[in-house]
């Protein structure tokens, strides 16, 4: 692990990023225990870019998938959270059924 978050910080699942090294993108992820680890990717570069790694520990409200489906295993099914100050965070790794179709509905 790269660095660990307190307990408070921590992901109800696991979380996956895409994230800069460079002219290379590198994948960082983010564990229940904590754990932020470098998977795959650049990493020739000396630095890694943990700017974009966001994610919300409240209450998360599960996305109404429209043809699409949850990936499973240990990533966080598809879910979105609004912030008080109006921010909109979504998370989760789906599987496509169709890349033209609708991936999700989102309540009104």
């Amino acid at each position: 692990c790269i660095a660990y978050l307190p307990p408070e910080c921590r992901p109800s699942d696991a979380l996956l990023f895409t994230v800069s090294n460079g002219n290379l993108q590198a994948r960082v992820n983010v564990k229940t225990d904590g754990c932020i680890e470098w998977a795959s990717g650049g990493r020739s570069h000396g630095w890694l870019s943990l700017s974009g790694i966001a994610f919300t520990t409240g209450l998360k409200e599960r996305l109404d998938l429209d043809r699409w489906r949850n990936y499973g295993d240990v990533w966080a099914d598809a879910k979105y959270s609004c912030t008080r100050g109006g921010l909109v965070v979504y998370e989760g790794l789906i599987v496509p059924h169709d890349w033209d179709g609708r991936m999700f509905n989102v309540p009104a």
